[in-house]
């Protein structure tokens, strides 16, 4: 029997995330235990029942949890100015969703399903870092379970919710710190990866001819929000589906021992990621830096994936 990867997803759909949730599924080379929904790119209302319908379009019965529907401390930030109004371009599924989300207590739900397993996990943090940073403080033992945490957050250069902070970071940045704290291998995907390149409208208009039907999906979803017909926009960064293909192709990477640290107190720059870069002056590693992606043998393969 082929090996999967074990795998759980705690993300905040979102349009780049539906396409993360989508191309996991399809691939076929991750055994997705569970997904949490966490507050971020829409309230957390918004992000389970994405997370529910999306998977009951894919027809993948795994655990789902609603996670934190807010930050550890101060009120919650949300991204519908990228997302739309519920965090799908705005576009409403016309059934019902089959497979429904357990209210248990995230936190103790996580540690119980990672403790039953039979091997560490990876998980792919896509969203805010709040499921994550309650997971580390309640259940300190919890790191024997988890084998790495891929996140897609930070910015080198510049930020996308703030000039210097990149959303997922910003929505919850004591959370984040939290994380990197915890010993945890990480892999950090920060915005510098993920828009290096970007996906073209030619590619987003292949997908409505896809055989798949949650590739289908996809293109219904991106283009309730951009109309892609008459767009005049020709990139689009899909920031999470980049993050869960550095899981899959580490090979299409290159990876940078790094320290990070997240600017806590800052007027103008809570949120920031510090990266340091400095080469023999730079602090002790906490951190791998996913970076320089090949976007040629990326793009090639979603298609390949997806259609």
């Amino acid at each position: 029997m082929k090996y999967k990867i074990p795998l759980v997803i705690d993300c905040d759909p979102g349009i780049d995330d539906s396409f993360a949730l989508v191309y996991s599924h399809l691939v076929d080379c991750f055994d997705i235990k569970a997904v949490f929904s966490v507050a971020g790119n829409v309230p957390i209302e918004m992000t389970t029942l994405n997370s529910e319908y999306i998977l009951s379009e894919l027809d993948l019965n795994v655990p789902i949890y609603r996670g934190a529907d807010g930050p550890l401390i101060g009120e919650p930030i949300i991204a519908k100015y990228a997302h739309g109004s519920n965090g799908l371009g705005g576009y409403q599924f016309d059934v019902n969703t089959k497979f429904h989300a357990s209210h248990e207590n995230p936190t103790d739900a996580y540690y119980k399903l990672l403790s039953s397993l039979d091997e560490p996990i990876i998980i792919a943090a896509i969203g805010p870092l709040t499921n994550l940073a309650k997971l580390f403080m309640a259940y300190p033992d919890v790191n024997q379970y988890i084998k790495a945490i891929y996140v897609m957050g930070g910015g080198i250069v510049k930020g996308n919710y703030t000039a210097s902070a990149e959303f997922n970071i910003a929505a919850d940045p004591l959370a984040a710190q939290i994380v990197i704290n915890s010993g945890v291998k990480q892999y950090f995907v920060p915005l510098d990866t993920t828009t290096a390149y970007g996906f073209n409208r030619d590619f987003m208009l292949k997908l409505k001819d896809s055989k798949n039907e949650s590739s289908r999906l996809l293109y219904k979803i991106i283009d309730a929000k951009e109309n892609l017909d008459h767009s005049p926009r020709s990139v689009f960064y899909l920031h999470d589906l980049i993050t869960i293909i550095s899981i899959h192709h580490p090979e299409w990477f290159e990876m940078i021992d790094v320290h990070i640290a997240v600017e806590l107190n800052g007027t103008h720059t809570t949120g920031m990621t510090i990266f340091d870069l400095r080469g023999e002056r730079a602090q002790k590693p906490n951190a791998v830096y996913v970076a320089h992606p090949k976007f040629d043998e990326i793009q090639a393969h979603v298609l390949e994936v997806l259609l």
